[in-house]
């Protein structure tokens, strides 16, 4: 009897040690307690207020926390703030701080934090355009600070969910290196314990969380920008949750052994031109026209997304914002036309118009938009060449150089047209980046007073007239070619309690059953 509860003993020993040699943490009510989640790509940085890439937004909101936060249907939540008022002239808004919140290296939220987090913002060149309108931000004490505007905001709310708040005393410390080693700057759910943006990064619960401790305590975050490679990795159980490549989706869906989800996204495949240089063919409005017009946007979908997209048929998402209604030139697939606008651009025999610039992102969407875009255009008599680069590197140099032609990619945007007004990052065709570009036929000065002008109206119905108008500008001046909108593609371990996000997804909210 003794060796046989001995051998019992024995095999209970062995099993509980080859369940713990999987990799995964396990409590003792045998649910596990992290997480492993693959990242489409390398990033660059983890400061929160220079993060332009979507990998490294999906991992600072694990660890930041802005004052507003807005949710997937566009209504916006306290999460670092109590409160607000707006005077009478509406150019000042006070916000009243939670006075329960710590950063990870336990000091206290304070309004001079706050402040410091926006004045980076206004000093950074990917934020200071969400912050339009933005003249003053101080703190009254140490649980409120006022906002001053340049006038009546209509917009500035939702731009608050943009700022994620960082600890001045931590980011002083880091220096320079802030964003590139573990700091305790956050207020969010969990901390970074180790860094290494080409391998792992690596993040555990933070115990103090004001919201109370997360119940998965750490996330295993890998970039793996090879989609096949990704796949196979979260099919053998070495990532947990997975935005699924279009090609493997039904596959996916019918080994039912995950979780999946089909969700519709904010997200715009486009192509950028520029139309500042005078000497190229992209100058002249009738071109771009062209351009446009010769976009076999069906084919892209089928093609490049596996039929798993919407053809966009303006940059920002019809019927998903307020001021997108479609209005303004139709360019549905028309070579036809296409070939007439280069003739009356007086190239009748085509013309070149340089580089198309593709970043390696997208799963691949990119490449192969590039590759059908080339060969739409060469169907009416334009060349160009094709040159695919690093994304952070090729985004920045867009970004601050200006020196592309034609570039594709991809941005997930906000919730109403000013979106064209408040993020300038890649040189959107906004009132802060059209100047770049000096086409003498795009009237900047009437943008300008335009977005001024939604800006500052606080009637719902007049503002959604003034952006209508606006936005059917936008589309006709032919800058930013709207491809499709992709859908979101999830599955995810059975055994986890998830969820599908419009937004960046947050860890916090999510548990193993």
């Amino acid at each position: 009897m003794k060796k046989t509860l001995a051998l019992v003993i024995a095999m209970m020993m062995i099993v509980a040690l080859l369940a713990g040699c999987d990799g995964n943490e396990q409590v003792s009510d045998g649910k596990r307690t992290d997480i492993n989640i693959p990242l489409a790509s390398i990033g660059n940085t983890l400061d929160p207020h220079d993060a332009s890439l979507l990998v490294d937004q999906n991992v600072c909101n694990q660890i930041y926390e802005p004052l507003w936060y807005v949710e997937d249907d566009a209504s916006l939540t306290p999460r670092l703030a109590t409160g607000l008022t707006v005077n009478d002239a509406g150019n000042e808004i006070t916000v009243t701080l939670r006075d329960d919140v710590k950063f990870q290296n336990g000091e206290p939220l304070k309004a001079s934090d706050v402040v410091y987090s926006y004045q980076r913002c206004l000093d950074n060149y990917y934020k200071t355009a969400s912050l339009l309108g933005l003249t003053k931000v101080e703190a009254i004490n140490d649980t409120t600070v006022k906002f001053t505007l340049d006038g009546p905001n209509s917009v500035f709310l939702t731009t608050m969910n943009d700022v994620w708040i960082v600890s001045e005393k931590a980011v002083e410390e880091a220096g320079d290196r802030f964003g590139a080693i573990p700091t305790l700057a956050g207020t969010g759910p969990y901390i970074l314990e180790s860094y290494d943006q080409n391998t792992k990064i690596v993040l555990q619960a933070n115990k103090d969380y004001w919201r109370g401790e997360a119940t998965i305590k750490t996330i295993n975050f890998t970039p793996m920008a090879d989609s096949s490679t990704q796949l196979l990795a979260f099919q053998n159980g070495e990532f947990d949750f997975c935005n699924i490549p279009s090609a493997d989706w039904d596959n996916i869906v019918a080994s039912g052994n995950f979780t999946t989800v089909q969700a519709p996204s904010r997200h715009v495949s486009y192509i950028g031109l520029n139309v500042g240089k005078p000497e190229s063919p992209l100058y002249d409005l009738r071109v771009r026209q062209a351009i446009h017009y010769c976009i076999d946007k069906e084919s892209m979908c089928l093609v490049a997304a596996d039929g798993f997209a919407d053809v966009a048929t303006h940059y920002v998402r019809v019927g998903y914002f307020e001021g997108a209604e479609g209005k303004g030139t139709d360019f549905s697939y028309n070579p036809e036309k296409a070939k007439q606008l280069l003739a009356e651009a007086g190239y009748p025999n085509g013309c070149d118009v340089g580089t198309i610039s593709v970043i390696n992102g997208g799963g691949g969407r990119y490449i192969k938009i590039a590759q059908l875009l080339e060969q739409n255009m060469k169907d009416v008599g334009i060349t160009c060449k094709i040159e695919i680069g690093e994304t952070g590197a090729m985004l920045d140099d867009i970004a601050q150089n200006h020196t592309y032609d034609m570039f594709i990619s991809g941005i997930t945007y906000g919730v109403s047209v000013s979106f064209y007004d408040s993020y300038g990052n890649y040189g959107k065709f906004d009132d802060a980046e059209v100047r770049l570009y000096e086409n003498e036929n795009i009237d900047a000065d009437w943008v300008d007073e335009m977005f001024q002008k939604a800006r500052s109206e606080m009637d719902a119905a007049k503002r959604l007239a003034i952006y209508n108008e606006l936005e059917a500008y936008v589309h006709d001046q032919c800058c930013y070619l709207g491809v499709m909108h992709i859908q979101n593609l999830y599955a995810w371990n059975k055994n986890l309690d998830a969820y599908a996000p419009l937004n960046n997804y947050l860890v916090y909210d999510w548990s193993w059953k």
